[in-house]
Parts: structure tokens; C-alpha cells; sequence
């Protein structure tokens, strides 16, 4: 029986209310910190840049563009939301500079270039991937070093006093620290050790749907618990947390391949990260798969499998579903599914029990909110 997206009921237990607040305290960190950054720094270019008094207003404000794109970036905001705060900015920018300079064209055309010549270094360096901190907050912090770079640059070439541009740097330091104060302040709020355990099983949908799909879990699940998924290579530049290839590492010679994988996986991380959510532990596939395979759905709390685009012809899913149907209540298992996926062959292949499926052909807020849903209830019944 496939479920709409409506028909979930809102989880009762305590732990969506508590990844909801997470999530609250980590984009307001990032806003605060933001806001800082932003206040310091319009401050700085208005009261020390060598341009008429328009002109100056008007780049300082141009500024805060690469600003928000880091902003809007941090905070996962829907495309809408983002594109209606870029035209908001501009249309009140041009409004601000046609009402108030003498010579609008001129204080525009000094107001575009420091607006977007620093939006493709932002870009590259967002999709660089380091191991350090989270690969998020690297990026983040990448990006607002190149525009502080930036600004420094602007200011030397105008001649500013040093002190002023040492200011940008110190708008720079205020922000992080700010940032990192407020996340360690929710991660002492949560457990340190993540209480509960998803495995995520993804089967065929394209690059974009994986992706997607570990976005949605984001703010959601990872607020509450560590996400274990294998064979990660696809996706490894775009998750947060460590690719783990003990499957390909040489065996201790003291232990059998059985007893190897069973140690790995009690080392799995656990952890709060610095950025307030749970690790993704992101495991390559191999020959020991179907010996890591029963470890990981048995110390999962719940399992989420991914069956878009499933068909009888992928035998190591229908291996993960037959072990489902002989060793697991399938009541602990959650499918995902769209209009590409082979129904009538799963249902015949787990003998007509009764699943839980959640049609996930579009990506859309109601239908995230009752796949949360649907693993709370799970994870917690």
C-alpha cells in the first residue's frame, strides 16, 4: 500500500520537536554570525572608502550580495526563497542609488563590479571538499575568507590606512567565533552520542535524487541520528561525513573477514559533529558486503530504502529485500518509490506483506516532512 504524503500523521515524540530547535539554533548561529561579518564590514567601507559619499553607500551595500549568497547557501534555502532575496536587494539597491546619487550610473557600474566579481571565486571555492572541521563549515569558512581577501584587496587598492584593513579581518575572526560559540553551545544541548541509527540503502535513481535525498535528511534525521549508507563513492565530495573503505583495507591477520567487518563497524562515529548534527558514515561496497549487510540493519533503529527505479533485474536489491522478508520486520523498514519503480514484482517478491511505501517522485516539503515523519515513527514505536 502506497502512502500519500498527507495521510502521514505528524510524529508525537519529542524528538522531531528537538531536531526542529536544533535546526532553529544552527541556522540562527549562522545568521548572527552573518549579520556581524555584514554590520562590521558596511561599516568600514562607509566611513573610510575615498568615494563620493553615494558612492560609498552604494558599494558598501553592493557588499552584502556575496554575503548573502554564503548566507542563503548555509541555510539550505529553497530557490525561491533565494532568488526573491537577491531581486529584493537589487531592486531596493537601485532604488537607494537612483534616489540619492548625483551620478547614478556611475556609483551603479562601481556598485556591480564589487557586487559580482567575487561571486565565481565563491563559487569554486564551495566546491572544494577538505577534511576538516565538517566539509560544510570548510567550505563556508573558504568562502568568506576569499571575500575577505576580497575587501582587503579593494582597500589596499584605495589606499586605506592598514588599521582599516586589519578591520576586515577582525569583522572576519568576530564571525566565526560568534558562529562556533553558538554551535558549541547547541551541540552541550544534545546527546553526544547519537541515540538512534538509520541505514540508508539507495538503489537507482540518478546522481541528482541520491543527493537530493541526503539533503532532505539534513535537517531532519541527522539532528536526531547517525546515517549509515553504503557505497558512498557517487556522492562522497558531497556529504559531510567520512568516506569509511575498511571494506577494501588489508584484514588483520589475527582476524577472520567476519570478525574484521564486525570491529569496523562497532568503530562506526557517533559523535555530534562541530556543526550540531550526527555523522553520515558513508561505506564503500565490496566482496564483504553481504557480511556487513545484516551487522548494520541489525544495529539500525530503522531503514530507509531507496526503491526508485527498482526492477527484479537489480539482484543485489532483491538480495537486501529477500533478507528483509525472511529476517526483519518489514513494519521497521520504510520505502521510498516513484513511478519508475517495478510495484507489482515488490510486493510479489515480500509474498504481499503489508510495507510501509511513501511515493518520493517529487521533492517537495510536504512530502519531506512525512518522510521524517514516517522514520520517527518507526525508529520510536
Amino acid at each position: 500500500m502506497v502512502i500519500d504524503a498527507a495521510d502521514v500523521p505528524a510524529s508525537r515524540h519529542n524528538a522531531r520537536n528537538e531536531a526542529r530547535a536544533a535546526t532553529r539554533d544552527g541556522h540562527l548561529a549562522h545568521v548572527i554570525a552573518a549579520v556581524l561579518y555584514a554590520a562590521i564590514v558596511f561599516a568600514v567601507i562607509v566611513a573610510f572608502a575615498r568615494l563620493p559619499s553615494a558612492s560609498r553607500i552604494a558599494v558598501a551595500y553592493a557588499s552584502l550580495a556575496p554575503q548573502l549568497l554564503i548566507l542563503v547557501w548555509s541555510l539550505r534555502l529553497s530557490l525561491r526563497i533565494a532568488t526573491w532575496t537577491f531581486v529584493t536587494q537589487i531592486v531596493f539597491g537601485i532604488f537607494l542609488i537612483s534616489y540619492f546619487a548625483k551620478d547614478s550610473a556611475r556609483t551603479l557600474e562601481w556598485a556591480s563590479v564589487f557586487a559580482i566579481l567575487i561571486i565565481p571565486a565563491i563559487v569554486f571555492l564551495l566546491l572544494r571538499s577538505l577534511e576538516f572541521l565538517t566539509d560544510e563549515q570548510m567550505h563556508k569558512h573558504l568562502a568568506e575568507l576569499g571575500l575577505t581577501a576580497y575587501f582587503e584587496l579593494w582597500a589596499f587598492l584605495n589606499d586605506a590606512f592598514f588599521a582599516t584593513r586589519l578591520t576586515f579581518v577582525f569583522a572576519l575572526a568576530c564571525s566565526m567565533v560568534t558562529e562556533h560559540l553558538l554551535l558549541f553551545r547547541l551541540r552541550k544541548r544534545r546527546p553526544s552520542i547519537a541515540e538512534k541509527h538509520l541505514l540508508l540503502l539507495r538503489a537507482f535513481a540518478g546522481l541528482d535524487e541520491r543527493r537530493d535525498l541526503l539533503e532532505d535528511l539534513r535537517d531532519t534525521w541527522r539532528r536526531i541520528g547517525t546515517i549509515e549508507l553504503f557505497d558512498g563513492s557517487d556522492v562522497a565530495t558531497l556529504t559531510v561525513g567520512p568516506l569509511l573503505s575498511f571494506f577494501a583495507a588489508p584484514h588483520s591477520q589475527s582476524l577472520n573477514g567476519e570478525e574484521y567487518v564486525a570491529r569496523q563497524i562497532a568503530q562506526l562515529d557517533t559523535k555530534i559533529e562541530a556543526d550540531g548534527r550526527y555523522p553520515l558514515n558513508v561505506m564503500r561496497s565490496s566482496e564483504e558486503w553481504k557480511s556487513a549487510f545484516p551487522l548494520l540493519e541489525k544495529r539500525a533503529d530503522v531503514v530507509l530504502m531507496d526503491l526508485r527505479g527498482f526492477t527484479m533485474q537489480h539482484v543485489g536489491c532483491v538480495w537486501e529485500l529477500e533478507h528483509f522478508r525472511d529476517h526483519r520486520n518489514l513494519g521497521r523498514v520504510v520505502f521510498l518509490i516513484d513511478g519508475h519503480t517495478d510495484l507489482p514484482e515488490l510486493e510479489t517478491l515480500l509474498d504481499g506483506r503489508e510495507i510501509t511505501v511513501l511515493d518520493y517522485r517529487q521533492r517537495l516539503a510536504e512530502k519531506r516532512r512525512a518522510l521524517f515523519d514516517l522514520l520517527l515513527n518507526v525508529a520510536y514505536a
